[in-house]
């Protein structure tokens, strides 16, 4: 176990480089409609600068406890790509979601406009418990995630220990009473994320995780999957990257230079990884919220950026 622990710290301080302290906002719905039909490859997002290295956040990580519970079953059938999608009822989820399988909103509602797509529902935070506990059971779905970035301040906002009791409260009875299936909390990939993890399961060894959900911003494919490789073999468990995207959250002025290469070699490798279930690219929205507009699946009349059509097509 010292040389397990020992292991993962080396892995964790590797990752200090690059890891990105970011959150998805708690989002408003849009309810504007629009066609979500492809735009030609002229349609770019806006043009970044040059790549470079994150800098260090200022949190630091410390060795996260490796998990010996076998890895949860696959998510189903399918292509792996999701949407993260903010929009309301916006009816142009189903021209939008190409050969992609599933979306979240995060939150307990679907888009109720019949789309086809698996909805995953997102107990968001601890503010979201009553709205949570109405919904869930008639939200048209069978899988259930966790709370949103808990570590961030201005995300859910609580502390693992907190956690816990939400979880035993308003998660773990969708299992055992409903055969849900359930993610852990999504934390972001600032290095305070796996140590908010592994206190928090730490602290709650009956409660049943069947996969772990987790947000990365950074620059490089090499980072990226180191990353999601370290949650994989920490926790012995199934993937889901439910935000990812190339931004620098350190260095503002210092974005990706190649946003189509970073998607294509990132969901490549997505793809290619038996563990991983599901991803999904941030964001399919008109407003970013502070992520790089280069990033962006929609443009602002509702139809498909060219990376949009990359993102659903691949």
């Amino acid at each position: 176990m010292a040389r397990l622990s020992l292991l993962i710290s080396l892995f964790s301080l590797a990752l200090l480089a690059s890891a990105q302290a970011h959150g998805a906002m708690d989002r408003a719905a849009h309810k504007k409609r629009g066609n979500c039909r492809p735009k030609s490859a002229t349609s770019t997002s806006t043009t970044t600068t040059s790549s470079t290295d994150d800098s260090q956040p200022t949190s630091t990580s410390s060795s996260a406890v490796a998990v010996s519970t076998p890895q949860g079953s696959s998510g189903g059938g399918g292509d792996k790509c999701g949407l993260g999608w903010p929009n309301g009822d916006d009816g142009t989820i189903l021209s939008c979601s190409g050969q992609c399988s599933w979306y979240h909103t995060w939150s307990v509602f679907p888009v109720n406009v019949g789309s086809a797509l698996q909805f995953a529902a997102v107990f968001w935070g601890p503010d979201k418990a009553d709205e949570w506990d109405a919904n869930i059971l008639n939200a048209g779905t069978n899988i259930a995630m966790f709370f949103n970035e808990p570590q961030e301040p201005e995300q859910s906002n609580i502390d693992a220990l907190s956690a816990v009791p939400y979880w035993r409260t308003h998660m773990q009875y969708l299992k055992d009473q409903h055969g849900f299936r359930l993610g852990s909390a999504a934390t972001s990939s600032n290095p305070n994320g796996i140590d908010w993890t592994n206190t928090f399961m730490q602290a709650c060894p009956d409660c049943t995780i069947d996969f772990m959900c987790l947000h990365w911003y950074g620059t490089t494919v090499d980072d990226f999957t180191t990353y999601v490789n370290l949650w994989h073999t920490t926790y012995n468990r199934n993937i889901w990257v439910s935000e990812f995207a190339c931004q620098n959250f350190v260095n503002l002025d210092q974005q990706c230079d190649d946003v189509p290469g970073f998607m294509a070699g990132a969901v490549a490798w997505l793809d290619s990884q038996d563990f991983v279930e599901h991803h999904a690219w941030f964001g399919m929205m008109r407003d970013m919220q502070g992520v790089n507009p280069a990033d962006g699946l929609m443009n602002q009349d509702g139809s498909l950026s060219s990376l949009g059509w990359q993102y659903v097509s691949s």
